[in-house]
């Protein structure tokens, strides 16, 4: 539960928290409830395509979750902080369980299912988030733009959020 009355809210962001959510339609039901109406919706949702798992650091873990592939990616090394000393085998372990219990990364498809269910003019807002964002995707926005391929922008982010991150925007019926 969010801890504020019913149509609170003008606005309401995420980012970098849908990956945790196990319950979308109470999570999107809780945002729903503390918007005003007609109000607006901003979503940062890592995808399950990336190609680091950045709690794990394992790549693919995002799809790939078995205890072998875990296994082998720890036996390489690969571990949080917290894991420095343990076995390969206590890392799998912890991974998958962490994997398993602590991250949920649906599908584009069961995304907007989950979201239109909630909300109405979902978009996919992957172009804009670049043009005004302070990391690398805008200096590739601006460096596009520079050498006049600005058009190339939106099928580039649409293309390139499939192994980053969706930024979803919606709106309170």
């Amino acid at each position: 539960e969010i801890p504020f009355e019913s149509d609170f809210f003008d606005f309401v962001v995420s980012n970098a928290v849908f990956e945790h959510v196990q319950d979308y339609p109470r999570a999107l039901s809780e945002i729903r409830r503390v918007l005003k109406p007609r109000g607006k919706s901003l979503h940062i949702i890592p995808t399950r395509y990336r190609i680091m798992e950045p709690h794990t650091f394992v790549p693919f873990a995002t799809i790939c979750r078995n205890r072998s592939y875990l296994l082998f990616w720890a036996w390489v090394g690969v571990r949080r902080e917290r894991q420095r000393g343990l076995s390969a085998k206590e890392v799998a372990r912890d991974n998958s369980e962490y994997l398993r219990t602590n991250t949920n990364y649906p599908t584009k498809r069961e995304l907007i299912s989950q979201i239109n269910a909630h909300f109405v003019d979902l978009r996919f807002v992957e172009q804009h988030f670049w043009k005004h964002s302070t990391g690398s995707a805008n200096m590739l926005y601006r460096y596009l733009t520079r050498i006049g391929l600005g058009k190339a922008v939106p099928p580039l982010a649409s293309l390139l959020s499939y192994v980053t991150a969706w930024v979803v925007f919606c709106v309170k019926p």
